[in-house]
């Protein structure tokens, strides 16, 4: 089942919990300097926080990426996209692949480590 809520960490397996925190938050204002500074071709972000008490969803996390917990809470971006857009075939669009296409561009042009 499709849904119109994209999220998203930036970082590494076996890093640390606030790394990724760190990485995704240097990410969402990245793209927010983008927006200030007048670009129309990029995607409005918002962020997430998945606390302990979701449950298990920070854990399931954690363990799926070999993540160092040292935190009790993770920072996603969260992308909401219009629901008959994100799935349309009438659209020419990706906007999945779109995203991530601006993510891999932004994340070499600022050479950020990721």
């Amino acid at each position: 089942e499709m849904t119109n809520i994209l999220c998203f960490a930036i970082g590494q397996r076996g890093q640390n919990l606030s790394e990724v925190n760190k990485q995704t938050k240097e990410l969402i204002k990245k793209f927010q300097d983008k927006i200030l500074a007048g670009d129309k071709d990029v995607f409005y972000l918002s962020k997430t926080l998945i606390s302990e008490s979701h449950e298990g969803v920070l854990d399931h996390f954690n363990k799926s990426f070999n993540i160092y917990v040292d935190q009790n809470e993770l920072t996603l971006i969260r992308l909401t996209t219009m629901n008959p857009f994100l799935n349309s075939v009438n659209t020419k669009v990706n906007f999945v692949d779109e995203f991530i296409k601006q993510i891999s561009l932004l994340l070499k042009k600022e050479n950020m480590p990721f």
